[in-house]
């Protein structure tokens, strides 16, 4: 069965308007899940090629498009050039119009590294897709068998989305993934572990510096904004607010601010005034008294700056907070990172250490653990900050700590390889005591995951197969699980 609200209206629209002979002008919107092009940006914005905000996803392809045509391409490293043409064949890839994929996951691991996110045993997948000057449209069907998230075996449009854009402005409906902030491998506050909310979505279709000469000093700037409602949660009917400003103010620095609120459900206060007290934050009331909403919130930056020749840096901070005192939030957590990179010739080298702390109070041990709880529980809002038994946030869920290490290897764009990647992460999981509503990592353990990944091309079918291997000390036992996907465009099935 198809789980989704006006599922027949979404599918007859987006099929009519992603019919296979639609326009390869537009990609329409982009996906964190295309890691190896997040990568290549970065690359690019950290070498100052381009001067791209990257911690708000999904990211219209035009903006990328049109920041790519911009580029500065006098004086480019071998590295520079290959990463801008491998973006280049992204977009072009992602403007066509569809594919067919298939991806397995026999263990049902959920990788801590931040790859892409298999959500099922296994999962086979349609997608059909179009983009023009005033309509994005992209319909994907998938079949799930045995799922991770607490879903049954079926079809979902998880990926689907229909929308317009005017005068710089985007505004879609759909169920696409997101992701705010710069961490690689887990963002507190909003990311792709849980299965997508039905959301409006609003927000800028260029993040260009403003105009006036006495706001130039903001850079690239950009906002989202964006209404949804939760399935399956606790209470029900429960809506969500997603308000983020974010902003480029110098080249190597991205600074972002953004709340992500829930409001309303059954039992609960559901008209404008509740609404406005939702948006004001009005959300504090006498011990004893049901919470109105629920909100969690915060500001992330990343500063980065190349250094000797073919090689970068880039550090980065998310913090965030449950609570509120004096207009700023308290009870805090969040994600600290940092990256080197380095080119040989035009094939470079990403190493990335990053560590995630969802205890309150305890901010990666700089704080008293005295006290210290686990994130995104609320006493109202009992569903907490998860969706369908997976975090909204990060994946390790609340009260836990994860530190990893990653090193992707990304050849010549001319290569069939487009990136091979290890990691290894250390989590700790519920700490604070057992978490119920996480469907997967409930009871406290050390989860400990190596992992191999390799993503490569055969003409225009993509592929990729790795190797994880995970240690649950709560299971007393070591799992072993083989991955791997393929997608075909309709192009190379129609030949």
């Amino acid at each position: 069965m198809v789980r989704f609200p006006c599922v027949r209206r979404l599918l007859l629209v987006s099929l009519l308007a992603a019919s296979p002979y639609s326009s390869r002008a537009d990609a329409g919107l982009i996906d964190i899940g295309e890691r190896t092009l997040v990568a290549d940006l970065k690359w690019l914005v950290d070498r100052r090629v381009v001067g791209l905000p990257l911690a708000t996803w999904p990211l219209p392809a035009a903006a990328v498009r049109d920041a790519v045509a911009n580029a500065d391409q006098s004086g480019l490293k071998d590295a520079e050039r290959s990463a801008l043409q491998r973006v280049q064949r992204t977009l072009e890839r992602l403007a066509g119009p569809g594919e067919v994929s298939l991806q397995a996951n026999p263990e049902r691991h959920l990788l801590l590294d931040g790859e892409q996110r298999t959500r099922a045993q296994a999962e086979a997948s349609v997608t059909l897709r179009h983009a023009s000057d005033a309509l994005l449209a992209r319909l994907r069907v998938t079949s799930l068998h045995e799922p991770i998230a607490r879903r049954d075996n079926g079809a979902v449009l998880d990926g689907s989305y229909l929308g317009v854009r005017g005068d710089g402005v985007v505004a879609l409906f759909g169920v696409v993934d997101r992701w705010w902030g710069p961490g690689v491998m887990q963002s507190p506050l909003l990311s792709d572990v849980a299965p997508p909310i039905p959301t409006l979505i609003v927000r800028r279709s260029a993040d260009t510096a403003p105009e006036p000469a006495l706001l130039q000093w903001i850079g690239a700037w950009g906002y989202e904004f964006s209404l949804g409602r939760m399935r399956d949660y606790r209470p029900a009917g429960t809506r969500t607010i997603g308000m983020r400003f974010y902003a480029r103010p110098t080249p190597g620095l991205e600074l972002g601010a953004a709340r992500f609120i829930a409001w309303g459900g059954a039992g609960n206060p559901r008209g404008f005034r509740a609404l406005f007290d939702a948006l004001l934050g009005n959300s504090n009331v006498e011990p004893g008294e049901p919470d109105p909403s629920n909100e969690v919130s915060g500001f992330d930056l990343r500063w980065s700056q190349p250094v000797f020749g073919d090689a970068a840096w880039a550090g980065y901070a998310h913090v965030i907070g449950e609570d509120e005192a004096g207009s700023l939030p308290t009870h805090l957590f969040g994600t600290l990172g940092l990256q080197f990179k380095h080119a040989v010739g035009a094939q470079r080298l990403e190493w990335t250490v990053e560590g995630t702390d969802t205890q309150t109070g305890r901010l990666f041990g700089f704080r008293s653990r005295q006290g210290a709880g686990a994130a995104y529980r609320h006493s109202t809002y009992v569903g907490g900050h998860y969706h369908l038994g997976l975090p909204i946030g990060a994946l390790i869920g609340g009260g836990g700590h994860s530190l990893g290490l990653l090193l992707a290897w990304l050849p010549e764009a001319g290569s069939s390889i487009d990136r091979v990647g290890f990691s290894a992460v250390r989590a700790r999981v519920n700490a604070a005591g057992p978490e119920p509503l996480h469907a997967h990592f409930g009871v406290p353990a050390q989860i400990d995951e190596v992992g191999l990944r390799l993503e490569a091309r055969t003409g225009s079918v993509r592929w990729h197969v790795g190797l994880s291997v995970q240690r649950d000390t709560s299971q007393q036992r070591r799992s072993v699980g083989l991955l791997g996907g393929v997608e075909v465009p309709f192009e190379a099935l129609m030949r």
